[in-house]
């Protein structure tokens, strides 16, 4: 029933608890996300805020090694920005007072801008980490600048529309920014399935392990992050829980689809 019902999101809190707490004993730490997007009242957005407070508030109390992953859309973003200003402020600030590190997820290319607004103008309150998108031309330049400002970066490939969509040409703009990020010397952060580039990623990090956290969704490749994660790599898993998960778990099958389609399949 797990793998199935379960496999992409759990349903609850209690569930991502106990989930959790078997992923930090295997060593991997977490990136618990509240479900819920593209939210369209008030009510709504108040529920997710609140939501992710308390969860902050359980992550710290329970000594999870863990951090806070927010959609923009969740908490206001398509109808009302500075409602979703302040309730990214006010969970930052909770964040903050329990020392949990907070990831803004990216969401598709029209709100890249804004995302990115956002992350800089909170940058100083707490430390933040925001997920780039290797499909889009943008993105050197996007890190260059939040690099600059403190912000940590995840580079993944992206899981919308974006403006590349040949699967090699996006593997390629991936090893770019890799290396870019690499050569910073800075800690960051990667989210990818694809067995060819999590290979050459770990050939080309092997003597910077410190510096970098491969992450992985749950449900994909559960073999290779535990695996990892016993050869002293820094591994996490972003776990998603509550019952509004169609859209989240649409993109995942629409992944294997494509993955399928090219004759390809994620990381064991």
């Amino acid at each position: 029933m797990e793998d199935t019902v379960n496999r992409w999101a759990l349903p609850d809190w209690p569930t991502t608890l106990k989930w959790c707490k078997k992923r930090n004993s295997q060593g991997i730490r977490c990136t618990i996300a509240v479900l819920g997007e593209h939210t369209k009242s008030e009510e709504e957005v108040r529920k997710t805020l609140e939501s992710n407070i308390t969860i902050a508030n359980a992550i710290s109390q329970e000594n999870l090694k863990a951090s806070l992953a927010v959609k923009p859309t969740a908490i206001g973003a398509i109808f009302d920005k500075t409602l979703n200003q302040d309730n990214l402020g006010k969970i930052l600030e909770e964040a903050k007072r329990q020392n949990i590190i907070v990831e803004i997820d990216m969401e598709g290319s029209p709100l890249v801008e804004f995302t990115l607004e956002i992350a800089e103008e909170f940058s100083s309150q707490a430390p933040l980490t925001i997920a780039l998108q290797a499909y889009l031309n943008r993105t050197l330049e996007d890190l260059k600048k939040v690099i600059g400002i403190g912000i940590k970066v995840r580079l993944v490939k992206g899981a919308y529309k974006g403006e590349i969509e040949d699967f090699r040409i996006i593997q390629e703009k991936f090893k770019e920014l890799f290396e870019f990020l690499l050569d910073c010397n800075t800690p960051f952060f990667v989210g990818t399935h694809d067995p060819e580039l999590i290979e050459w990623m770990i050939e080309k990090s092997s003597k910077k392990k410190e510096f970098i956290e491969y992450g992985f969704l749950k449900g994909l490749a559960d073999n290779t992050k535990i695996e990892l994660a016993k050869e002293g790599w820094l591994i996490s898993e972003y776990i998603p829980f509550g019952k509004d998960k169609i859209a989240y778990e649409m993109r995942r099958k629409h992944y294997l689809q494509e993955l399928e389609k090219l004759g390809r399949a994620p990381a064991p």
